[in-house]
């Protein structure tokens, strides 16, 4: 069992410049692009290998300490945006976390949206089966509308 003064000397303590470096990394690897944490990963061994990162960095202690950044970043951009009604000057890391806040939404959007189709032949399928699949649901109302007598009348006859 890890004792407590072990757990906080592996802790990794982050303050404004090594905030700005994963920022800045961050931007430049665009980790929302990446699939599985690649980007992380990536993020996390070129954090230690070029500043002053100890070598326990760990993809998820970046993306731990990213996503409180942009969360608190969010809450404090509504309520200074609530308050006043004029622009205010950026630093640094306030557009580094409006630029991945960018990316994270751009993201988010392409995960939902359905694929688009690679080829000519894949575009055409698609088209294909939307067609089909509008003919199926017309024959089915067409049959439905046969039996339902229209008018006073009734069904009419052909």
């Amino acid at each position: 069992m890890a004792s407590t003064s072990n757990l906080a000397s592996n802790r990794i303590k982050f303050k404004e410049p090594r905030d700005l470096a994963l920022l800045r990394e961050c931007v430049g690897q665009r980790v929302f692009d990446q699939v599985n944490g690649a980007g992380w990963k990536r993020v996390a061994t070129a954090l230690i290998q070029s500043t002053d990162f100890p070598p326990n960095l760990t993809p998820r202690a970046c993306r731990d300490r990213v996503n409180f950044l942009l969360s608190t970043h969010k809450k404090t951009d509504t309520l200074n945006r609530s308050r006043s009604g004029i622009d205010e000057e950026y630093s640094e890391k306030e557009q580094l976390l409006d630029d991945l806040l960018a990316l994270k939404v751009e993201m988010e959007a392409q995960m939902q949206a359905p694929p688009a189709p690679a080829t000519e032949r894949d575009a055409g399928h698609l088209v294909r089966q939307q067609a089909m699949e509008g003919v199926l649901v017309a024959s089915e109302e067409s049959n439905v509308s046969e039996s339902v007598p229209q008018g006073k009348r009734g069904p009419q006859q052909v």
